[in-house]
């Protein structure tokens, strides 16, 4: 299933071509052309002419590869955590330094420890002239065209296979393996000019953004920008990252597996040497156009629809390998599995980018890279094949299988969470979350209940233009999950009739008008939103039930983290905050005054506690702020607070209260009672039945309020109780991994109904 709302970017092909960041992802190519594959590939030639001059074997020579690629692979995630500490611009100019002299010291030592020592000098620095850092600076410079850029950087690794293995034996036979080395390494160390005088770390160092596009706030979609990284325990917990990393450890397995002696494949079906290895550089070359078209291939559709392709494309093209040895049959492989093969090292990037998003994508990368060290195993797979069978078929039918299991274990749906409003400083693994611009290309000035209104539909029409971008370039979702607090959705229906639309509504028209006329505006956007949806949904501090007066609407308990909103201690006469620090809450504005009028009367009681005044609309915030100075000592006003300033207050209060206990919203409620605040609250709890059942709240008539709190205040002993008891009562029924399996069963059960009444079935 898709989940919408995404965004599209258009460019115009002459800023395309002419976008300084394909300047940076030519360098980066050049360097695995020079450094990364040119010192694998070209082993080919040097192996013979070096066990002929200096004595040494085959096997030793294999296993100084062998270092060099373990080596090689460890150094990944250390080029991407350097890409955080350090400039790229430096990083591959030291890289295309120390990588070209390195190189050039290859033929001229005579000690294969010290060969060993250099060749994986030469490999890792492959990796920070190109590899993996400037993949990190594609990530930076690409969004709209990112697999393409990963595609024309990684294809010089397989240019250098297609043509430098034999330009490295005309050099070993002219001029000796000194020379050739010489030579080899001279051209790499030529990158270190270029690199110090092109590559620039972020567009913005030269006055350019992502892409060369000015943002367009809804043709385009930006990521977020601030992101705390996720943790390696949570990333080594996600299943979704272990499939992606064994994934394309397989691919990789394949790739070098099948590459590392297919020239000695095709001689043992009867061709010359030389038309060998014309095919196997045929195969690489083709590879080096794969990883440009797959690229493609992303940026069309979506990496994920291009992760299952590929897998299917390579396992499909490999089988071609068993056909009868005819000069078709070889082309066919040649071609089917050389543009296959080349799309893993595109895609793997491309996938990890997108379902993490740019600011998390080098953290995460660090880590699935650790991944590459599987394709290991396909070079002794390929080996031992032969050794055991003396072909290599039974290597080859393996290879199938995984990849066949990789295209199976891919996921069917993506996920993409797109918000104007809201917070930036969390991620969600394997949800892509983008964040929008608002227009600024129309100013609506007044603050009243008709600029409220023209200013939702202006941005409705907006996102509307924006939905049918998205139609236009195939993306048609399947389900979208819409809040009804966002204009954004006014004319969903317009652009995507044919999905199924789950309303999160914030109230249901049985829940009251709020009473002036801003308020009466939201109200009439939320029903206009929740009629054009499937299904209505309300999550409150209540169990779940179906409301008679809204047909389809439903009533579920919100879910809380209770990892993340826990509390810092017990909470009782040894806490020199218990019965200090009162938590005045509302969710509208309107309720502001009578939220003022509770917090005096608290004060007149209770002197020395100390009240935070909260508000969650905006209008309330600003008409806090308003009174300033003015409010009495001991009242505080915060600051619009981020996610953790949230938590952390939530922590140091003892009691949480509002002037009726419907001004007080789900999530605020939940998320501090699972602190171990303890509300005390003025209604009848009977309308609450799971905060009744579960204890740790006080309740009272609406005129005893005050003197609840007093009272609950005095006791600090009581408080500690009821702490516990409030933090129970949300791990027993809000829990968020015990109430989320329960949304998501509802929402497929109701999708199903739908589709059975469209298809004409019964929908009981």
């Amino acid at each position: 299933m898709a989940w919408s709302l995404l965004f599209i970017r258009h460019h115009s092909l002459r800023r395309l071509l002419v976008f300084y960041g394909w300047k940076l992802a030519t360098i980066g190519s050049c360097g695995n052309l020079l450094l990364q594959g040119s010192v694998f590939y070209t082993m080919n030639a040097f192996i013979e002419p070096l066990v002929e001059l200096h004595g040494w074997s085959r096997a030793g020579i294999g296993l100084s590869m062998t270092f060099a690629s373990a080596m090689m692979t460890l150094s990944m995630p250390i080029g991407i955590m350097l890409t955080n500490k350090i400039s790229i611009r430096l990083l591959m100019t030291l890289g295309a330094f120390i990588g070209g002299l390195s190189y050039v010291g290859l033929g001229y030592v005579d000690d294969i420890r010290l060969f060993a020592a250099l060749f994986a000098i030469v490999w890792v620095c492959g990796q920070i002239c190109g590899g993996v850092v400037a993949t990190m600076l594609m990530n930076r410079w690409f969004a709209a065209y990112r697999g393409r850029a990963f595609g024309l950087v990684n294809m010089g690794t397989s240019l250098s296979g297609a043509f430098l293995p034999f330009v490295a034996l005309v050099l070993v036979d002219t001029l000796g393996v000194s020379w050739a080395f010489s030579i080899l390494g001279g051209l790499a160390f030529l990158l270190f000019p270029l690199c110090w005088r092109i590559i620039r770390n972020t567009p913005e160092d030269i006055g350019l953004t992502v892409d060369g596009v000015a943002a367009n706030p809804f043709a385009a979609a930006r990521e977020e920008e601030k992101v705390i990284p996720m943790n390696w325990r949570e990333l080594v917990a996600s299943r979704q990252m272990w499939i992606i990393g064994v994934s394309f450890g397989i691919g990789l397995m394949a790739v070098g597996g099948v590459l590392s002696q297919l020239k000695p494949r095709f001689v043992d079906t009867g061709m010359s040497s030389y038309v060998a290895m014309g095919f196997m550089c045929l195969t690489a070359l083709l590879g080096a156009v794969g990883k440009y078209a797959w690229g493609w291939v992303c940026d069309r559709t979506t990496p994920l629809f291009a992760t299952k392709l590929l897998f299917l494309c390579n396992a499909l093209s490999l089988a071609c390998i068993f056909l009868p040895h005819t000069l078709f049959n070889v082309i066919l492989f040649v071609v089917g599995y050389g543009v296959c093969m080349g799309g893993i090292w595109t895609v793997f990037p491309s996938v990890v980018a997108y379902l993490y998003g740019k600011k998390q994508f080098p953290h995460v990368y660090k880590y699935i890279s650790l991944f590459v060290a599987v394709k290991s195993l396909g070079y002794a797979a390929v080996g031992l094949s032969h050794s055991l069978t003396g072909n290599y078929n039974m290597a080859y039918m393996g290879m199938v299988i995984l990849l066949l299991a990789a295209f199976a274990a891919q996921p069917e749906h993506e996920i993409l969470f797109a918000s104007c409003r809201g917070r930036r400083d969390f991620s969600v693994p394997g949800v892509r979350h983008v964040v929008l611009s608002p227009s600024r290309s129309r100013r609506l000035v007044g603050d009243g209940a008709g600029t409220s209104l023209d200013r939702a539909v202006e941005m409705g029409r907006q996102a509307l233009q924006a939905f049918r971008l998205l139609r236009q370039n195939g993306f048609v979702p399947d389900m979208v999950l819409l809040s009804s607090a966002l204009e954004q959705g006014l004319f969903l229906r317009d652009a995507f009739p044919e999905a199924f639309v789950a309303c999160f509504a914030e109230s249901l028209p049985s829940d009251g008008l709020a009473g002036d006329g801003k308020g009466l505006v939201r109200h009439l956007l939320q029903c206009r939103q929740m009629q054009q949806s499937d299904l209505a949904i309300r999550l409150a501090a209540e169990g779940a039930t179906r409301d008679p007066e809204q047909r389809g609407a439903v009533t579920l308990p919100y879910p809380v983290d209770t990892d993340y909103f826990s509390p810092l201690a017990l909470k009782g006469a040894a806490s020199p905050n218990a019965g200090a620090r009162v938590l005045c809450a509302v969710r509208d504005a309107a309720d502001v005054w009578q939220m003022l009028r509770l917090a005096e009367s608290l004060l007149a009681q209770c002197p020395d506690c100390r009240l935070v005044l909260l508000c969650e609309s905006a209008a309330g915030r600003e008409s806090l702020a308003e009174l300033g100075a003015s409010l009495p000592s001991g009242i505080e006003v915060p600051e619009r607070l981020s996610l953790k300033d949230y938590r952390d207050l939530l922590r140091t209060a003892a009691i949480i209260t509002a002037p009726a206990a419907a001004c007080l919203s789900a999530p605020v409620l939940l998320e501090a009672m699972s602190c171990g605040v303890v509300p005390v609250l003025a209604g009848d709890a009977s309308h609450w039945p799971l905060l009744h059942d579960g204890g740790g709240c006080l309740w009272c008539g609406a005129e005893e309020l005050v003197p609840t709190l007093a009272g609950a205040l005095s006791q600090p002993g009581r408080l500690a109780e009821l702490s516990l008891a409030a933090r129970r009562t949300v791990e027993r029924y809000f829990r968020r991994q015990d109430v989320i399996p329960g949304h998501l069963a509802l929402l497929h059960q109701a999708r199903a109904a739908w589709l059975r009444k469209r298809q004409g079935g019964t929908t009981s």
